[in-house]
């Protein structure tokens, strides 16, 4: 019993002992923010020869956690381990973000942890103004733009059916004649801010008699479906009425014969 109680006693500093040999330095990236997004570079040491699993990732109030880096059955001693850790947030926000960069080691209840500013590149509001999507031939197109934000240096490429493609500048009018799909690639810039770049697409046809009054309601898209059941029993109906008349004449022969 004394021997078991010994062991116990040796195991419980041992463990501290080893997660005070395990160090890790951070090193935050320069020019966080922008199209950069976050970077910081880590170094993971130990004075004994261990083996471990670890997480790698940022803590942000606005986007924590949402790219985490996971390392297994790494082993320490002899040289340490180095890694880089880039996370660019799809939908970064405009204000300043209080982060961590965080190496949380599977078998240590609490993270390595090291503070820093992540400093976005603010975004704006940017919309294409598109009254509707499908034109008549002909019919006048009038294209602009919405934005939050003024003094914008706005690029326009319009796509016609035919491949064939012109820079445009908003506000812009035309009536076109091809009939087809046409695709509008824009790109928003300005000094400061990120980048927007947007694709939209609206189709012009020959003539209206498909499409004008039609009702795209949820109402509308019922009657629809009602008037298509409609026709589908009525034809299978006229279909069976058929059937029973021939399997009656058909038997009407088979009773004469006999």
């Amino acid at each position: 019993m004394r021997k078991e109680i010994i062991l116990l006693f040796l195991f419980v500093l041992f463990v501290p002992l080893v997660s005070s040999e395990v160090q890790v330095q951070f090193e935050i990236l320069d020019n966080l923010g922008g199209d950069t997004g976050i970077a910081f570079s880590y170094s993971i040491s130990s004075n004994i020869n261990d083996e471990i699993s670890f997480f790698v990732y940022s803590d942000c109030p606005d986007f924590s956690r949402e790219k985490m880096d996971l390392f297994e059955n790494v082993s320490l001693g002899s040289s340490s381990f180095n890694g880089t850790y880039n996370y660019a947030p799809l939908e970064q926000v405009g204000n300043i973000q209080n982060c961590k960069a965080v190496v949380r080691i599977l078998k240590f209840d609490e993270p390595f942890t090291q503070s820093f500013v992540f400093n976005p590149t603010p975004i704006f509001d940017f919309s294409i103004k598109l009254d509707k999507k499908v034109f008549i031939q002909d019919e006048q197109i009038v294209l602009d733009y919405d934005s939050s934000v003024g003094d914008l240096i706005v690029s326009t490429n319009l796509i016609f059916p035919d491949g064939s493609s012109d820079e445009v500048e908003f506000p812009y009018e035309v009536v076109n004649k091809q009939i087809g799909t046409y695709e509008l690639q824009v790109t928003a810039s300005k000094e400061g801010y990120k980048t927007i770049s947007l694709d939209e697409q609206f189709g012009v046809i020959g003539q209206d008699a498909e499409v004008q009054g039609a009702d795209f309601s949820k109402e509308g898209l019922g009657k629809v479906e009602r008037e298509r059941d409609y026709l589908f029993w009525s034809i299978f109906g006229f279909i069976l009425i058929v059937l029973v008349v021939i399997v009656f004449f058909v038997y009407r022969k088979i009773l004469k014969q006999r």
